[in-house]
């Protein structure tokens, strides 16, 4: 095989339409402005002759490296091809000085899962894809004392010290799509953010959607609410990253599993 690994290019974006169903996830697909603003610049393309047969996209977080997509057409699967996107994704990532790597992968996914172990990817932690309708997310009790506030730039160090992300993630999510909000709440008398989402009206999701404890669910969804598009969307999709009481009180809420994920990580 004389497969190529190269960076994308503004031409590959119907190949990169293509592929993109074949994550089979509930999200848009992002239109070419979006991929030319802020995806081509972040993504590999495996290439057989004139044939896009696969891609990568990955970021940095200060030190640590994200691969949120490796995506193989169907046709080209257990030939190496995500062997080798992930091997120029690894080389990349270690010259632009970070010193780790994650990323997420659907649980019942085995091939996937035996790709990225044979990469050296370990499991780090669980997490949920949700979704829940407005009605039910509105009748979860909240604290009306709590204020919520719209998230800063200034405000970054803080959430990142509170919620061990890292402070250029929480930067990235600003303009990750066009209308996305950051959404906290915070504890009385200046107690800080005890909660926070990343929340796509036009999605709708939150992600991520992290709270301190799982009592202030129904909060952080009321500070989500205000900016919903309540006229398109009756619902709203979350993303749970390796707390398992939120997630199981908002399956008791009524909320359903949309799909399990493992997030996978290692050193590079």
């Amino acid at each position: 095989m004389t497969m190529e690994i190269r960076g994308a290019v503004e031409d590959d974006y119907p190949s990169f339409v293509r592929l993109f169903g074949e994550l089979s996830i509930p999200d848009p697909t992002p239109p070419r402005d979006r991929y030319v603003a802020q995806i081509v610049s972040r993504m590999l393309v495996a290439r057989e002759g004139d044939l896009v047969i696969g891609y990568a996209i990955w970021r940095a977080y200060g030190t640590t490296a994200h691969v949120p997509n490796v995506v193989v057409d169907p046709a080209w699967r257990g030939r190496r091809v995500g062997q080798r996107l992930l091997e120029r994704v690894r080389e990349l990532a270690c010259a632009a000085g970070c010193t780790r790597w994650y990323l997420n992968v659907k649980a019942d996914n085995a091939a996937a899962i035996r790709l990225y172990e044979r990469c050296g990817f370990a499991l780090d932690q669980e997490s949920w894809a949700l979704s829940i309708r407005w009605a039910a997310a509105l009748g979860i009790p909240f604290d009306p004392e709590l204020a919520t506030s719209l998230v800063r730039p200034e405000d970054d160090a803080e959430l990142s010290e509170r919620f061990g992300m890292a402070p250029e993630r929480i930067a990235a999510f600003r303009t990750r799509a066009t209308g996305s909000v950051l959404v906290a709440v915070h504890a009385p008398e200046g107690g800080g953010p005890v909660a926070f989402a990343a929340f796509n009206p036009h999605h709708p999701g939150a992600h991520p959607f992290v709270v301190r404890r799982a009592d202030l669910a129904g909060n952080l969804l009321r500070a989500c609410h205000g900016y919903a598009d309540l006229e398109s969307f009756d619902f709203i999709r979350l993303t749970v990253e390796g707390d398992r009481p939120l997630y199981d009180s908002l399956i008791a809420s009524g909320a359903t599993l949309t799909f399990a994920l493992l997030q996978l990580a290692s050193p590079l």
